[in-house]
């Protein structure tokens, strides 16, 4: 299977303009997951990106290991929270012995997943990783979230050495998005482009968790960022599943 590493030429701009602290993600996960993972315990931050949810978790004494597909966003990662370990790896692959207290992924990273029977082997391989009764907590944009914000607006941004504009668009038929980034580098007294698309795929909430439930959890759950964990974003949700 080929590595999942689509962001390697994003990383740079995701790092500078995206990538800061998502502070209204982060009370779901200590509600959710911190409360019952030792004070010492180990976390698997899947989908890790460049790394600031590790580097929280790292400062409120926790180990972390993250996963990313993106070598270039690991590079990142590792200056954002250096006494993290990270691992270069898609999340379809991973194969780690049951090792975690618990285990996040953020900011809809598994929407990168395209299709259910791929998700559901990404929950399987989560759920070897996780000690028992260890917990796995991720959130997904919903059709919903796609259907507002990947509208065919675009926005961008301009600075003295570098550009972007970006925007995303979405396919109701076939519930898939595309989000476009165009950048613009000034290097060696010359401006160079670069594009990268993005692709994501919307599931149904039940879809998602008769995959946790058929990959072996126990219990898989569902909340509305905005209704049930009074996170400010329409088009969110949250899932949190328990290995038994």
């Amino acid at each position: 299977m080929e590595r999942y590493s689509d962001y390697d030429a994003l990383a740079w701009i995701y790092n500078k303009y995206w990538a800061q602290p998502q502070e209204r993600l982060l009370s779901p996960v200590e509600s959710l997951v911190l409360k019952d993972v030792p004070a010492t315990g180990h976390i698997l931050d899947l989908c890790c990106g460049t790394g600031h949810l590790a580097a929280d978790l790292v400062a409120r004494g926790y180990r972390v290991t993250g996963v990313d597909g993106s070598s270039e966003m690991l590079r990142f990662a590792r200056e954002s929270a250096p006494e993290a370990e990270f691992v270069l790896s898609d999340a379809r692959s991973i194969d780690f012995l049951p090792t975690f207290d618990g285990a996040i992924s953020q900011f809809g990273s598994l929407n990168h997943v395209m299709n259910l029977e791929e998700l559901r082997s990404v929950f399987e391989r989560v759920h070897r990783s996780l000690l028992p009764h260890g917990r796995f907590l991720f959130d997904l944009n919903t059709e919903e979230g796609f259907l507002a914000r990947w509208n065919g607006s675009f926005f961008g941004h301009a600075e003295d050495d570098h550009a972007f504009i970006a925007g995303g668009t979405y396919d109701p038929e076939n519930k898939v998005g595309r989000f476009s980034v165009t950048m613009f580098f000034l290097r060696d007294g010359g401006w160079h482009r670069s594009d990268v698309v993005l692709t994501e795929r919307a599931y149904s909430e039940a879809e998602v968790c008769q995959a946790l439930e058929s990959a072996g959890f126990q219990t898989a759950e569902a909340f509305d960022a905005r209704k049930d964990l009074s996170v400010d974003e329409t088009g969110r949700a949250f899932f949190l599943a328990e290995r038994s």
